[in-house]
């Protein structure tokens, strides 16, 4: 439980550093590096979703991330074909996305690149960071996470 709560606060300075400007400068290496990590920890929680079927789990993280970030617009699993498979907003659970964005973050399979995009989201502009999943032992693309985070 505490390991979560380093991670949320970490994840938080990171997150207000990049709401101040992150259109006018291209992430620090140490930004990219926290939001890197934040990440990874999301992509822990979804391995061992798959792994031990704890669906609990996965969604207290979401939720953890939903209460710290008080800016966040999204935060999600995607399966391979785009369904999401949790979401920080449970009335979205089960529904398939198939836009533009979404397709950049399936085609995404390098795990060692964190994919920004700046999106606009009901007239909002909204920084997304995403990276791929994979297991461990079978190697698999079990999907993506994503987080969306509003600048204004």
């Amino acid at each position: 439980m505490k390991k979560s709560y380093i991670i949320i606060f970490v994840f938080f300075i990171c997150i207000s550093s990049i709401n101040s400007n992150a259109n006018e400068t291209p992430l620090t290496k140490l930004e990219d590096d926290l939001l890197k990590y934040v990440i990874e920890s999301m992509q822990s929680s979804v391995v061992d979703y798959y792994k031990y079927d704890d669906q609990i789990k996965l969604f207290e993280h979401l939720n953890h991330i939903n209460s710290a970030i008080t800016s966040l617009s999204y935060a999600m699993v995607l399966s391979p074909d785009g369904k999401i498979i949790a979401h920080n907003d449970i009335l979205k659970l089960s529904s398939k996305v198939n836009d533009e964005a979404t397709k950049k973050v399936l085609d995404n399979r390098d795990e060692s690149y964190v994919l920004i995009q700046n999106l606009k989201l009901d007239n909002r502009d909204v920084l997304e960071i995403s990276l791929p999943v994979y297991s461990v032992e079978p190697r698999k693309y079990l999907g993506a996470v994503r987080l969306g985070i509003y600048l204004n």
